[in-house]
């Protein structure tokens, strides 16, 4: 079942180009999904230009195809490039997500991609909530119940399936949707602003969500059509630009316990869109 979230204001609140991620009491096994392990405290992982791969530390499963990144907090998912499909394909290889190598489908046959708000789905293996509001790229969350992980994952094609370019200066806002998901909580929806600063090469974000008073602020650094970085409270968020002009962005990101080594305080992930 679709769900088409226009979002209000203070009530309701819903990562170059595929992929996703959780924690290690889910389940995660970094090693064996050949996954890099995080680096130290106030170190940010570099994305490469190609392939997924997920946020630090102890990222967990990959995907298949297009270019991405994703996370984990009791269980991860992401996607890899150069295993891209050609271009005629590319719609239909970022439908694909992988999850401890079993693959999954992301938006049922009947939802048109980029169709706008959320697609939710639930089988007896996985339960899973989908950003459909880019035309690009597929983003959201994976709850695997039978491990009790929850994977995040972003998703697009890559720089050759998709020509992307970005604005060599001046600044853009962009606004969406997020899935996020705090220790102990069911996934939940959100909304997503970016400030991007394309002659700084700074992007500074906010997550809103329900029951939550402070936004959740993200902050990255701009390489080639990639975002990277940590914020001020350390949490961790990577993603990609999509389509010309950089119309839209989308990414994953997550924030580790400061006092339960190993667990995360929250993790998630978001779309947005160029606003005019």
């Amino acid at each position: 079942m679709q769900y088409r979230n226009y979002l209000a204001a203070a009530v309701t609140l819903g990562i170059l180009a595929a992929c996703g991620g959780n924690d290690n009491k889910n389940g995660d096994n970094p090693a064996a999904d050949g996954r890099p392990v995080a680096p130290a405290a106030g170190t940010p992982s570099s994305p490469s230009n190609l392939g997924s791969w997920t946020l630090p530390p102890k990222p967990d499963n990959s995907g298949d195809n297009g270019s991405g990144g994703g996370s984990g907090g009791g269980g991860k998912g992401g996607g890899n490039a150069g295993n891209g499909s050609l271009d005629a394909d590319w719609k239909k290889s970022i439908n694909k997500l992988r999850i401890n190598d079993q693959e999954i489908e992301l938006l049922a046959p009947n939802i048109t991609r980029g169709s706008g708000g959320f697609f939710k789905g639930e089988d007896d293996s996985y339960k899973k909530i989908v950003g459909n509001n880019l035309h690009n790229a597929l983003y959201g969350m994976v709850y695997d119940k039978q491990r009790g992980s929850y994977h995040t994952f972003f998703q697009g094609p890559s720089p050759q399936q998709v020509a992307t370019t970005l604005p060599k200066k001046g600044e853009a806002r962009y606004s969406g949707l997020t899935v996020h998901q705090a220790e102990g909580a069911d996934m939940q929806e959100g909304l997503a602003e970016f400030n991007v600063n394309f002659t700084t090469k700074d992007v500074t974000g906010r997550i809103s969500v329900p029951g939550k008073i402070d936004p959740i602020g993200l902050k990255a650094r701009i390489n080639n059509n990639t975002f990277s970085g940590y914020s001020d409270e350390r949490t961790f968020t990577n993603g990609s630009f999509y389509g010309q002009n950089a119309a839209e962005m989308s990414g994953v990101y997550e924030k580790y316990s400061q006092t339960q080594a190993g667990e995360r305080e929250f993790r998630g992930a978001f779309g947005a869109t160029k606003r005019p």
